[in-house]
This record gives structure tokens, sequence and C-alpha cells, in this order.
């Protein structure tokens, strides 16, 4: 059972590798498999159906493998909705969705991580734009967050990723450095809990005491990083751990 996770994962990797390669049946199959729990997930972060379905139509765009040409056709699956800005998806610079897959975790964790986060980005978007009309009735004068930049959901830097690295560093931040050393040796390096331990003089249940006690103040520091950052920001614990894995969180090396 131990190795399930990394078969399924290489599993996926072997199937988003046929997708890359033009196997619409591939992408079919991928799509007719996902897309009910995918919204079923959705529905249940309280997303209406009808803009999960919207949501989901431009993911399974995304999906769709770029061709050399930009007149060619795509091999997109019988049945599948693609993205309403047509002219984008043939845009040359457009990347497919599945080539960021690495195989870290599961497929469908990718998907719905990604397709939440673009909820979240979109909900964090309509917040800015409703902002400046209040201020601009204000004696004519233009908030400054009416010159922000629209941000765009499906770039790495958007929003809710910023606030997660944020978030993240701030809790390295306040970690005490012998409590962050103990947590990287472990966790990262994996050296097992009894010879970390022995670095201290700690018997192994005190090391798992001290990890306890290590991983629940980060987690209460991420969460209320994260709600200071965005009152508005309801993210689930192991909503927030999906997005974390989909991350490229160099600076927890440093």
């Amino acid at each position: 059972m131990v190795g399930a996770p990394a078969e399924t994962n290489a599993t996926d990797q072997d199937r988003v590798s046929r997708i890359l390669r033009g196997d619409a049946d591939s992408l079919g199959s991928l799509r007719e498999e996902l897309h009910g729990l995918l919204t079923a997930r959705l529905v249940a972060r309280n997303i209406s159906r009808s803009e999960a379905e919207d949501l989901l139509s431009d993911l399974w765009g995304d999906c769709v493998p770029v061709t050399e040409d930009d007149d060619t056709e795509f091999m997109a699956p019988s049945g599948a909705a693609l993205p309403q800005d047509e002219q984008n998806l043939r845009a040359k610079n457009r990347q497919c969705l599945l080539e960021k897959y690495t195989g870290k975790i599961p497929l469908k964790s990718f998907l719905f991580t990604v397709v939440y986060r673009r909820f979240l980005d979109r909900k964090r978007r309509e917040k800015f734009v409703a902002q400046p009309s209040a201020a601009r009735e204000e004696a004519g004068r233009t908030s400054f967050i009416h010159a922000l930049p629209d941000p765009d959901a499906g770039l790495a830097d958007s929003l809710l990723v910023n606030h997660l690295r944020a978030a993240i560093q701030t809790a390295i931040d306040r970690c005490p450095d012998d409590a962050w050393l103990i947590f990287q040796i472990v966790y990262m390096h994996r050296i097992p809990q009894r010879e970390a331990g022995a670095l201290w003089g700690w018997p192994e249940y005190e090391t798992s005491r001290r990890l306890k006690k290590v991983r629940e103040q980060m987690k209460s520091s991420v969460e209320s990083e994260l709600c200071r950052r965005d009152p508005h920001l309801d993210l689930p614990w192991d909503e927030a751990l999906e997005v974390c894995q989909t991350l490229d969180l160099g600076f927890l090396n440093s």
C-alpha cells in the first residue's frame, strides 16, 4: 500500500505523455473520468454548478496540446468544452496546462488545485473591481487600487499563490531556529526521527513531540497570516496543502 501513490502518479504521467503526443482518446477518457468528480468537489466548496462548469470548460480547453500550426485543428476529445476565447487557444505562445504536471501528486489533485485556484483568483479580481467604484465617488479621487493590473488566474504568481508563499515565509521566520532545523532534517532531508533527535540528545518520543508542536505552530501561523492578508479568503487547510504541492518553494532550502 505504501507504493500505491507513486504507482498512481506514474500512471498519470504516462497518460499525460500520451495526451501531449496528441492522443485525443486519452484526453477524452481523462475528461470523462474526472469531470464529474471535479464538479462535485467545486460544488462542495459552495461554488455554483454553472460557475463550476465554466471553470472546467476553460480547464479542459487548456489541457488540449498545442500544435505547431495555428491553422491546424486541435485534437480535442469529442464533446470536450473548449475555452470561450478560441483565438487565445490558438496562440503560438500558449502552453498546454498538462506540460506543468510533474507527477509529484495525483493528476486529479493537480487539476483540482489549478481550477480551484482560478476560482479564488477570480473572486479576488471581482473584489478589486468592486472597490474603485465607491472610491471614485469620493470627491472624484481615484483609488490606487484602480491602477493595479488585473492578475491572470492562469499564472503562477496569482494572488492566492503570492499570499501562500508570503504566509509560509512568515511562518518560517517566526519559527525558532532550532525548531526549523529539526523540521528540515526530518521532513526535507528524510533523516529518521531517532537519528535526528540524537543530535540534541533527545529520545525519539521527545523528537516526535517537538515536531508535532512545530507543525501545529506552522499551520496556525500560515492560517493567521492568510487571514490577515485577505480576511475574505476561506481556504480549508487541506486545499492550501494541495496548492502548496504545486508551488516552487525554493526558499525552503535556504
